[in-house]
């Protein structure tokens, strides 16, 4: 309340100003209203800050369940891969077996074509018995000459079966690598979806 002149009566009159509280009061106010911004505010903030950390959430997942389906495919072909080894190899062992036994029956044929010839040259007695033992046993040579080519078409099938067997190894060793591969991008992917999950929203 002021007390000022009055020029119409020519003394002092009372004049009334409209009352708004004191001022601490608006402070205490405007105090507020600004918290209430800033809150809004940070509220707002958070919100995109968990609909990024969301949407990482499921980008990981897809990754993860992308890395897994690759992992399994990585593991079935390996699998195809180390049984494909394991018949090369059963299949190369046969081989090496038959040519063994081959070569075997072949170089006793030689020996008993040469004891055979010189009981032909120290013997004329029998010689004409020896001569048909001996057109007999070059009869079985030619036959163990025929094994031989066998043996040769058995070498070369095992120089082929070895290369499919260089072959599948290194399809194996492929496919090892990529599963290790595979398997760290996934521990990766799950180490980050859970530091993730796990990290603190900001202040």
């Amino acid at each position: 309340m002021v007390m000022r002149p009055d020029p119409r009566v020519g003394a002092l009159t009372v004049v009334r100003r409209r009352n708004y509280g004191p001022w601490w009061l608006w402070t205490i106010v405007i105090i507020l209203a600004g918290a209430a911004g800033y809150a809004g505010y940070r509220l707002r903030l958070l919100n995109e800050e968990l609909a990024h950390v969301a949407a990482e959430r499921e980008m990981l997942s897809a990754g993860k369940s992308r890395l897994t389906d690759d992992l399994r495919e990585a593991r079935r072909k390996l699998e195809a891969a180390s049984e494909t080894e394991r018949k090369l190899n059963a299949a190369l062992k046969q081989s090496r077996a038959d040519t063994e036994s081959a070569r075997s029956q072949l170089a006793d044929l030689q020996k008993r074509v040469v004891a055979l010839r010189a009981d032909v040259a120290q013997t004329e007695a029998g010689a004409a018995r020896s001569k048909e033992e001996v057109e007999r046993l070059q009869a079985a040579l030619d036959s163990a000459k025929a094994s031989a080519d066998e043996v040769s078409a058995l070498t070369l099938r095992i120089s082929k079966l070895e290369t499919q067997l260089e072959t599948a190894r290194a399809e194996a060793a492929a496919a090892k690598t990529a599963q290790e591969e595979l398997e760290r991008k996934l521990a990766e992917a799950e180490a980050s979806s859970a530091g993730s999950a796990g990290s603190p929203l900001p202040q």
